[in-house]
């Protein structure tokens, strides 16, 4: 799928925003803190994956299906999903 101007432009603002968070983050810098007091030099890749909403009605919300394993990962973020 080909990105337009506006998704890639929010795409890297997503990517800015995970960044700052986890960089802000007690609990990400203890457990880099940990792996590399073990000899380890972490490296984490986030993958981002677009896909359109299907239409929806004036005013209605597109409907999402969320794993429990999707709603954990956002929560970690402080991501609400409705």
């Amino acid at each position: 799928m080909e990105l337009n101007d506006k998704a890639k432009e929010a795409s890297r603002k997503l990517s800015d925003a995970v960044n700052s968070a986890a960089e802000e983050s007690p609990s990400v810098k203890n457990a880099i803190r940990q792996l590399r007091e073990i000899g380890y030099e972490p490296r984490l890749t986030l993958q981002l994956e677009l896909a359109p909403f299907p239409a929806a009605e004036e005013g209605e919300a597109p409907e999402t299906d969320f794993t429990e394993a999707d709603l954990k990962a956002l929560r970690r973020m402080l991501i609400r999903a409705r």
